[in-house]
């Protein structure tokens, strides 16, 4: 028996990867491309992707209120409308990204990366996994897009030091990106810096968690598209996909004074 990703209860119903009211919105006109893993890559007209993951009272309930949070200002954002995100906004954008990173993260081909501990945080007090960033940016276009991939943080000596889940996800004129990063038991006490590919990052970018500004304006200034260069939005999902150039620094032990 299948169990919902975010409470004790059997996995009686499906979650909905774009919710329907999305869906109505957001019209692309153009087929919907699927592939998990390693599988072959399938193309359908039907942009509706319900994942088995979930209890009826979970998705009837506190996921369907998040929805209704977020409905009147990501409805605004995705229709290409300038909107002053505050602390409120920022935070519900955040948590409606992680709630789709989660549910992606259970069916996806590598072994899950939140773990049953966050999941359930996450439904009881919205809490955030440590070490997990949210941020959103633009796209010229109006797509819908869904992605998610692993990533391990090797330093020179060959040991792994970190693992992460990044999800990425488009809808209409809204990008968002969820990274996690969970360290190892080897690197503990120490400082990991990770270095992200080359990118227009700082404009083209709004981080909304954790929250660093009370009011952001979106879009940013630098936007999203198709056309090759460092705006490509293939640029943005795989700007974590860095073989080197991380650090791992260890704090050097505090001197005692005798005597």
């Amino acid at each position: 028996m299948a169990i919902c990703i975010f409470c004790p209860n059997e996995a009686n119903s499906r979650e909905d990867l774009f919710p329907r009211w999305i869906l109505q919105r957001v019209h692309t006109g153009q087929p919907l491309v699927r592939q998990v893993g390693d599988q072959p890559v399938t193309l359908t007209d039907d942009q509706e992707v319900r994942v088995p993951c979930v209890c009826d009272m979970c998705n009837n309930g506190w996921m369907s209120r998040l929805e209704k949070k977020v409905l009147p200002y990501l409805g605004l954002m995705l229709n290409n409308n300038k909107i002053r995100l505050d602390k409120d906004y920022q935070k519900g954008l955040g948590e409606w990204a992680l709630k789709g990173a989660m549910v992606a993260d259970s069916f996806d081909y590598h072994d899950r990366y939140y773990t049953e501990a966050e999941c359930h945080a996450f439904k009881a007090n919205r809490t955030m996994p440590e070490r997990t960033e949210v941020v959103i940016g633009h796209f010229t276009g109006r797509q819908l897009d869904s992605h998610a991939n692993t990533i391990t943080l090797v330093v020179p000596d060959g040991r792994i030091v970190a693992r992460g889940h990044v999800f990425t996800v488009m809808v209409g004129h809204v990008v968002m990106q969820v990274k996690s990063m969970r360290v190892e038991p080897n690197a503990h006490g120490g400082v990991i810096k990770m270095k992200c590919n080359p990118g227009p990052w700082t404009s083209s970018l709004i981080q909304v968690w954790p929250i660093v500004n009370k009011r952001v304006d979106w879009p940013p200034p630098i936007s999203f598209s198709t056309v090759n260069g460092p705006n490509h939005y293939g640029n943005f999902r795989y700007r974590w996909k860095r073989e080197s150039g991380h650090q791992i620094i260890t704090p050097k032990p505090k001197s005692s004074r005798h005597g």
